[in-house]
């Protein structure tokens, strides 16, 4: 069959013939002079005798049946040497040698041959291309040789070459279309074979599972373990790494190593956390503290800095307030600037922190548990006490809370360092804690019955204990603090709703008790149930959600009263979106956008993915469609979202009888009565 091609706007026709070699000679008009030079020779040789003839010969006719080649002379060249060496024989049927060609017309020019050549060439199929080159390695050609001769990188070649070890049914679906070309680079990431054609027979080609499948037991460096022991102690070690030749991506291979690498660095934290006086210390490989919940606590106690320390917390909050103002002004942080208020907050929380130690005394009884977090940040659970350690409470005058008393069991005290996300700056999960809180309160102070069995609830399991009281009730009960500024204020209704509550009440206190408590005894029945449930509400604590210390109880109240805390809250652009990391608010976008919308924005400055990703929770923005924008509505930080911890406590009917507790408690003061008489 003929093939037509257009020449400097003229038609010419090149038809196609196989001629015999010997009829075959290189032409004067080739526009190549010079012969090939050694080395390339032998490449271009093992390439037509691994897969035979790829480009057809151009050539002329002259007289005597000979054709001139005036385009492959170089190729003409191999064939002649391979054929004098018996490397490549006539086709079965054939009596001579016949070469592929195909056929100028007279009177071509030196420069349109030069132009056939380009223009006539047909792409070599992918697939013979890199069995060529798999053969050519085979004959132990060296890899740069190889890619001189090709006119491409040594690289180039290595990535061709691990395609090319990749098995043949895999390959064959690429030749058959049925996998692209970026899938057939994922199966690349396994040299297993078996493996290859297992998740080939699956027919899950989407990407991401292809390369999965193709790494399973391999560890990927953002792994939580791997971020604890660095990729740079693991290759030290001797491990080897999986590397993707199309892309960044790399897997570490060795997983005995990597968990070796992680018991080692916990056992000496541990040592560590011993020497520093602690009475037991152990690790938590696996980040499942749960088994520690029963365990009694004890709790930092407040310190003052040092002089220096004091005088770096002041020029700290100077710096952040600086910032901060800087911010209003121009509406805008620098990626600099935003770094620094970054690293500014996490020094502040560390100088608080350093307010808040633990006793010489309280760690002589009491251990620390050492786990890694999501994020493979390490993490210690400190001041748990083991049931042989617990000191037993005297009977009177001992406020301190043990696993005796069942008011302190799994509580969160005032002073306890509750869970944060560790990406997010101390004071982001100081406000997060009390935006949440204030929430919760909210709900609670709408829910009189609800109210009524908390309080209910903390006045018996304390009576329960068997405390000395010397006031009309031995109850304390104390706000629960606040402390955010208007940003963070006006990113929640929850005030305001509780502000509207204590208005309607309507209380006008005289500042003298008597009269105090007739003004409370007058007043109505609702408006004393709504006062009980909005004082009852105020009194319970703030906390975040899923982490170590959550208390359940407060959870599961939360459950109860229904509370949405996106009712309440909404992520905006300065309270939240600007305190958070560039990698947060991509992750915040995919979550609801989708991936697409991270990767287009993943290289704009922090500032302006703040903005867009607040624009994203604005109930305004048109740009979100139906599932997009419920998502946006319900979206919360994790620590943020209403966790039950008591999900497995069945439905209890109405009953007059009394807890248990309070039956046992009862029955030893009956029979206590009965001895005395």
């Amino acid at each position: 069959m003929a093939k037509k091609i257009k020449i400097q706007g003229v038609q010419i026709t090149l038809e196609n013939a196989r001629i015999t070699l010997k009829n075959l000679h290189k032409s004067d008009m080739n526009v190549r002079k010079t012969d090939a030079a050694a080395e390339d020779l032998v490449i271009l040789k093992s390439s037509i005798e691994a897969a035979g003839l790829l480009q057809s010969l151009i050539v002329v006719k002259e007289k005597g049946g000979k054709y001139g080649v005036v385009g492959g002379g170089r190729r003409l060249q191999a064939i002649i040497e391979l054929a004098n060496e018996n490397k490549i024989v006539p086709d079965d049927g054939d009596k001579e040698l016949m070469i592929d060609c195909r056929i100028a017309p007279d009177g071509v020019s030196a420069e349109e041959i030069s132009l056939m050549e380009n223009v006539a060439r047909s792409a070599m199929c992918p697939i013979d291309e890199l069995k060529a080159y798999k053969a050519l390695v085979a004959k132990k050609h060296n890899i740069d040789d190889i890619a001189r001769h090709f006119g491409t990188s040594s690289a180039s070649v290595t990535r061709r070459l691990k395609l090319a070890n990749l098995h043949d049914d895999v390959l064959e679906a690429y030749k058959e279309g049925k996998l692209t070309l970026d899938q057939l680079k994922a199966f690349s990431l396994s040299d297993d074979h078996e493996r290859q054609v297992e998740h080939l027979k699956s027919g899950y080609f989407h990407i991401p599972n292809i390369k999965r499948a193709m790494v399973t037991e391999q560890y990927e460096p953002n792994d939580s373990l791997v971020k604890f022991i660095t990729v740079a102690a693991y290759e030290e070690a001797g491990g080897e790494i999986n590397r993707y030749l199309f892309g960044e991506e790399f897997y570490l291979t060795d997983v005995n190593l990597v968990k070796k690498l992680v018991r080692e660095k916990f056992q000496s934290i541990v040592q560590e956390q011993l020497a520093d006086g602690w009475k037991w210390a152990e690790y938590c490989e696996d980040g499942n503290i749960s088994g520690y919940q029963d365990y009694d606590r004890c709790y930092r106690e407040y310190v003052d800095l040092t002089p220096e320390q004091e005088q770096e917390l002041e020029k700290v909050r100077a710096r952040i307030k600086e910032l901060e103002e800087s911010v209003d002004d121009a509406d805008v942080m620098s990626e600099d600037e935003g770094d620094e208020y970054h690293t500014l907050n996490i020094r502040e929380g560390e100088l608080d922190q350093q307010q808040e130690v633990f006793t010489a005394e309280d760690k002589s009884r009491s251990g620390v548990v050492c786990y890694l977090d999501y994020y493979g940040d390490l993490e210690f659970h400190e001041g748990l006490i083991r049931a042989e350690d617990v000191e037993e409470i005297p009977a009177e005058g001992n406020d301190t809370g043990s696993q005796s008393d069942p008011s302190h069991a799994n509580t969160v005290s005032e002073e306890e360092p509750t869970g944060a996300d560790k990406d997010f700056t101390q004071a982001l999960n100081d406000s997060l804690r009390s935006l949440r809180g204030r929430s919760m309160q909210a709900e609670l102070a709408k829910n009189i019955n609800l109210s009524k069995d908390v309080l209910l609830y903390n006045l018996t399991s304390s009576l329960s204990s068997g405390r000395p009281w010397d006031k009309p009730l031995s109850i304390s009960t104390t706000k629960t603090w606040c402390d955010l500024n208007d940003d963070e204020r006006d990113a929640s209704t929850a005030w305001s709703e509780l502000d509207e509550i204590s208005d309607s009440l309507e209380i006008k206190w005289t500042g003298v008790k008597v009269k105090d408590f007739d003004v409370i005894a007058a007043l109505p029945e609702e408006t004393k149930d709504r006062l009980f449930a909005f004082c009852v509400a105020r009194t319970l604590h703030n906390q975040l959600a899923s982490q170590p210390g959550t208390n359940d109880l407060i959870e599961h109240i939360a459950t109860l009263s229904g509370v949405n805390i996106r009712d309440y809250w909404t992520p905006t652009e300065k309270a939240f979106c600007k305190r958070i990391t560039t990698a947060h608010l991509l992750a915040i976008g995919a979550d609801i956008v989708d991936e697409g919308w991270a990767l287009n924005r993943a290289k704009e400055k922090k500032a302006d993915l703040a903005k867009a990703v607040a624009f994203l929770f604005d109930p305004e923005n048109q740009n979100l469609n139906a599932s997009q924008r419920e998502k946006a509505a319900n979206w919360l930080p994790e620590i943020m979202k209403v966790v039950s911890g008591a999900d497995d406590i069945a439905v209890i009917e109405p009953s007059s009888e009394l807890p248990a507790f309070l039956q046992e408690d009862l029955a030893s003061k009956e029979d206590a009565s009965r001895a005395a008489q």
